[in-house]
């Protein structure tokens, strides 16, 4: 599953014979719509950039809408789950929260997490999907723009933008920290996983911050397969 960013869709891959379909969204018409019963041509998005699945729907990060919306993978129903379009960073149920430009997403065990990335919302937040109303918490971040490591309410980051999980811990990269940050699930507290802020090529090396040597120059999408991390920097072009 992914999302179009420029086009405001949201497409699906087949693996088996790699053929591209549309589940929700018109291309090229980048607007807010919910379709709650279908189809998902008539769902709108505008520039909807995270998305993750929990094994029966799927969440969309809608940027420009300052949304997070949830999608059917089979008929493309359409709704929104948290936020309310405005641009703040307020917590509480999810149909009364609101988001910042959201743009990374990543679901683990009943929760969502979810990154935002203006410079006056780096917050790492948290939405529970256990039960209504589906409250949303702030996991880390003080919200300042910055680059400072430390417990949930110190941390502080520098345009965060995709998110990945191995269970224990959430993985972000922070563009213009040229790092990737690592986020306690449990606790919020954060470090620096690999590379450093006042360094910009690319570097082949091991840890993060002064001490270490690995650098990045803009870190951007990010997985796991368990075992190692996979992260893609977009000026270098390289995995």
């Amino acid at each position: 599953y992914a999302t179009s960013f420029n086009d405001c869709t949201v497409r699906k891959m087949n693996l088996a014979d790699l053929s591209v379909s549309l589940i929700a969204g018109a291309a090229f018409i980048c607007a807010f719509a919910d379709a709650p019963s279908g189809p998902g041509t008539t769902a709108r998005f505008n520039n909807p950039i995270g998305i993750t699945h929990d094994g029966t729907w799927l969440y969309v990060a809608d940027y420009t809408n300052r949304r997070i919306r949830r999608v059917d993978p089979v008929t493309g129903a359409t709704t929104t789950f948290a936020g309310t379009g405005a641009a703040a960073s307020g917590n509480g149920a999810a149909a009364t929260a609101t988001f910042d430009l959201p743009h990374g997403l990543v679901y683990y065990a009943n929760r969502l997490y979810v990154a935002e990335s203006v410079p006056t919302a780096q917050f790492v937040r948290t939405i529970d999907l256990s039960a209504a109303p589906y409250n949303v918490t702030t996991l880390a971040g003080t919200g300042a723009w910055g680059n400072a490591d430390g417990a949930a309410g110190v941390a502080q980051f520098k345009k965060l933008r995709h998110l990945a999980t191995d269970g224990t811990y959430l993985y972000a990269t922070d563009k213009e920290a040229y790092s990737i940050r690592r986020i306690d699930l449990l606790t919020g507290l954060t470090s620096t996983l690999a590379g450093w802020e006042t360094r910009t090529t690319t570097v082949i090396g091991t840890g993060g911050g002064l001490s270490g040597t690995a650098s990045f120059r803009e870190p951007m999408g990010i997985t796991s397969d368990g075992t190692y991390l996979y992260v893609s920097d977009a000026s270098d072009f390289i995995i």
